[in-house]
C-alpha cells in the first residue's frame, strides 16, 4: 500500500501545473485514505485474534484520521473569523458565526455517524462475520444501511443457538 502511495504520487509530482499546495493537499488526502485502508486491515485482524480493545482503539484513530480535514477547514474559518472580526458588520459576523456552528454541527454528526457504523464492524466481528461482511458495513452510507448489512451477524451466535433451541422446544410441545 505504501509502495503504491509513493508511486501514485511520483506520478502526480510530474505535473508542470501542479501547485506546491494542491500537491500536498494531494499528498494528504491519498495518505489519508492509504491510512484508512490501512486501519480497516488492522481492526479485522485485531477481531480475529479476539483483541477487541486494540480493534476500538484502532477504530478511534482511524475516525479522528477521517475528520482531520473537516476539522482542518473549522479551524481555519475560525482562524479567519477571530482575526478579522473588527472588519465585519453585525450581520457578517452572525453570517459567519452561522457558518462555524452548521460546520461544528456537521462535524459532530459525522463522527456520530462513524463512531456507529465502526461499533457495528467491531459487534459483527465478535459475533464471526466474514470480511466481506465488515466492508459491506464499513462503506454504509448510513447506520440503517450498516445495520442491515451487518445481517445474522447482529446478535451473538451463541444467542442465536440458544434462542432457535427454545424456538424448535416450543415448536414440540405444541
Amino acid at each position: 500500500k505504501q509502495k503504491a502511495l509513493k508511486n501514485k504520487l511520483e506520478e502526480v509530482k510530474k505535473d508542470p501545473f501542479l501547485t506546491q499546495d494542491l500537491y500536498a493537499r494531494i499528498a494528504n488526502d491519498e495518505t489519508r485514505k492509504v491510512a484508512s485502508e490501512m486501519a480497516d486491515l488492522q481492526i479485522s485482524r485485531s477481531l480475529l485474534t479476539r483483541d477487541y480493545d486494540r480493534a476500538v482503539a484502532t477504530a478511534e484513530r482511524k475516525i479522528q484520521n477521517e475528520l482531520a480535514p473537516l476539522k482542518a477547514d473549522l479551524e481555519m474559518k475560525k482562524y479567519f473569523y477571530d482575526n478579522n472580526k473588527d472588519y465585519f458588520n453585525t450581520l457578517q459576523s452572525k453570517q459567519l458565526d452561522t457558518i462555524i456552528r452548521a460546520d461544528e454541527r456537521k462535524i459532530k454528526s459525522e463522527e456520530d455517524r462513524l463512531n456507529q457504523i465502526n461499533n457495528l464492524v467491531i459487534e459483527a466481528g465478535k459475533n464471526g462475520a466474514d470480511e466481506a461482511t465488515l466492508n459491506k458495513i464499513r462503506t454504509a452510507k448510513d447506520v440503517g444501511e450498516a445495520t442491515i448489512a451487518m445481517g445474522k451477524y447482529s446478535t451473538d451466535p451463541l444467542e442465536r443457538s440458544i434462542k432457535q433451541a427454545q424456538l424448535n422446544k416450543l415448536n414440540q410441545d405444541m
